[in-house]
């Protein structure tokens, strides 16, 4: 149950996210490489493990009808966009106190 409800809303919440991070990164001109940079699926397989900064566990969840997650990437080199080999898994917390 649980491993549908993640593929059926977390690849809308994780296009959605990956999207906000390609605005993000166009907003600071940052190179965008298309075929290196993170996708839902890598946010997915992510999202099985826990907080690389912390250890705590990534959840999905819905609120009032909207879905949300404690999963973020984080950039290792704030110069470099949100490329696979630039980004960490890790939680909305550790993510807002790096910032």
């Amino acid at each position: 149950m649980r491993r549908r409800y993640v593929q059926e809303f977390g690849n809308q919440l994780f296009k959605n996210k990956v999207e906000g991070y390609k605005q993000q990164d166009r907003r600071n001109q940052l190179e965008i490489d298309e075929e290196n940079y993170i996708d839902e699926n890598w946010c997915l397989t992510y999202l099985k493990s826990c907080c690389q900064n912390c250890g705590v566990k990534f959840n999905i969840e819905t609120k009032q009808g909207r879905i949300s997650s404690n999963f973020t990437a984080q950039r290792v080199d704030g110069s470099v966009s949100h490329c696979v080999e630039n980004c960490e898994a890790w939680c909305v917390y550790c993510n807002c106190s790096a910032s």
